[in-house]
């Protein structure tokens, strides 16, 4: 069938760009989308495939739907009508030609597109300023969730508290972090502020019991574990992002035991 073999190594893109870019795509989606335990991202793989096709891409400025089948799927929830048949050999001719000039026209928006890449290949300079706030990337830290690719990928914001030279900077770090809190300029980058509809940035209190004692807002459980024949829960507080979780005692859960059982309906291999 004429195929040839093309060996790559790992974290080498120029060997199989569209691959390696398309990965990063899908990754980017089930990251998103997918549970904090990452047990549910197969049903999400035909949305992510569905979602991708029916999306312009840059380098082709259109979608793969169009640029293989010359038209895109309808979404709506009532039943597909029957497509109607080609009725002579003209309509027919004019649908080839069609799909061929589309071909045409996508192989010079991918040359485009190259030219561009090309250019921007080497990266760019990005330098901080103290008091800025800079998402830190997570790929050099130890993870407690069963896949990196599918976990997040910065942390933070974190502010800049000393510039130590133009490629290291030391953040103003919490007390609860042990790493070293001085980075190179390549794991910063800048922080942008959120948009509407994202979750606020400070703890939200309520009062749970008759004694009028405030405490944090549990938003849902993500994970259990047994440290020293203790059952911890791992929790995220309402108001905050994943990012700050803590591992809790079940004893201080009394307020959230429906939060806890729905965790275990979902999750029933989990320690409990």
């Amino acid at each position: 069938m004429s195929i040839t073999h093309r060996l790559l190594t790992a974290f080498h893109p120029q060997t199989d760009r569209q691959t390696e870019r398309r990965n990063q795509t899908m990754e980017q989606y089930l990251r998103a989308f997918c549970n904090y335990v990452q047990d549910n991202w197969v049903e999400l793989l035909p949305l992510a495939e569905f979602a991708y096709n029916n999306s312009v891409h840059d380098s082709t400025i259109t979608t793969p739907f169009w640029a293989v089948y010359h038209w895109h799927p309808e979404m709506q929830f009532e039943a597909p009508k029957a497509p109607a048949n080609l009725k002579s050999e003209i309509q027919a001719d004019a649908v080839l030609e069609g799909l061929e000039e589309t071909h045409r026209l996508l192989r010079g928006s991918i040359l485009d597109a190259q030219e561009r890449q090309m250019k921007y290949a080497g990266g760019k300079e990005i330098t901080f300023e103290v008091g800025d706030r800079v998402w830190l990337l997570t790929k050099h830290f130890r993870k407690t969730r069963p896949s990196k690719k599918l976990d997040y990928k910065c942390a933070g914001p974190y502010m800049v508290s000393m510039i130590i030279n133009q490629n290291a900077y030391k953040l103003d770090w919490p007390k609860t972090m042990r790493n070293h809190n001085v980075f190179h300029v390549s794991q910063l980058d800048r922080y942008t502020p959120p948009v509407v509809g994202q979750p606020a940035s400070e703890p939200l209190l309520t009062i749970v019991d008759e004694s009028g004692e405030e405490e944090l807002e549990v938003d849902r459980i993500l994970d259990s574990k047994r440290c020293y024949r203790k059952l911890h829960y791992l929790v995220q507080w309402a108001g905050y992002s994943h990012l700050r979780t803590s591992w809790e005692p079940a004893d201080n859960l009394e307020h959230a035991q429906h939060m806890v059982d729905e965790f275990h309906r979902k999750h029933p291999g989990k320690p409990r």
